[in-house]
Formats: C-alpha cells, structure tokens, sequence
C-alpha cells in the first residue's frame, strides 16, 4: 500500500520556474497566487514522499518507529488523510482515497 502512493506517476513536484515563466509581462495577483499554490503543493509532496519512505523504512526494521510513523500507518489503516499531510495541504472531509485522487488532479490541472 505504502509503496502504491510512493510510485504513484501523478505525485510529481510542480515545475514552479515553468509556471512563472509562462507570462513574459508583469505579474497579476492571481499569477502570484497560482505560483504560491504551486510551491505549497510542492511542498505537500515532499512532505508525503518523506514521511511515506520513511515509514516504508521503519517497516523494514531500517528506522525506528516513531510516534508519528505510528500515527501516519493509523490514518492509512483506517482510510483517512493523515494530519501531518493536512498540516501542508488543504482542508477536507474526504476520506484518503478521494483526497488522494483531487490531489493529483489538482498537480495535473
């Protein structure tokens, strides 16, 4: 399971550079919101890539487990977005799945 959202093709990080150069003229404010959206999803994803590889690890008996890679395999065991993640990315009653897939949509959009 863990290893599904780890190599997940669409959890890929947002080429902030490419965004900001699409305009050659002085930036809107609504450009500088979709840059700043763009470096906090960014941020997401390393967030869930790191936390995921290193639960990933502490399974193996590579790492020790902690608190909150305990808490991290309770909210995938029970289908729910971690708080860790929610810290980082947005609010929402959707469980894991769902939020999941408006995520990579969101990074595809």
């Amino acid at each position: 399971m863990i290893g599904g959202y780890l190599n997940n093709p669409g959890l890929k990080s947002i080429d902030v550079l490419a965004v900001r150069s699409r305009k050659d003229i002085t930036p809107y404010p609504f450009d500088i919101v979709i840059v700043q959206e763009c470096e906090q999803v960014n941020v997401l994803i390393a967030v869930i890539k790191s936390s995921l590889d290193d639960l990933l690890k502490g399974c193996r008996g590579e790492l020790g487990v902690t608190d909150a890679m305990e808490k991290l395999q309770l909210s995938l065991n029970t289908f729910k977005v971690p708080a860790a993640w929610q810290k980082y990315g947005y609010d929402t009653l959707r469980g894991l799945a769902a939020w999941f897939i408006d995520l990579i949509a969101r990074i595809d959009h």
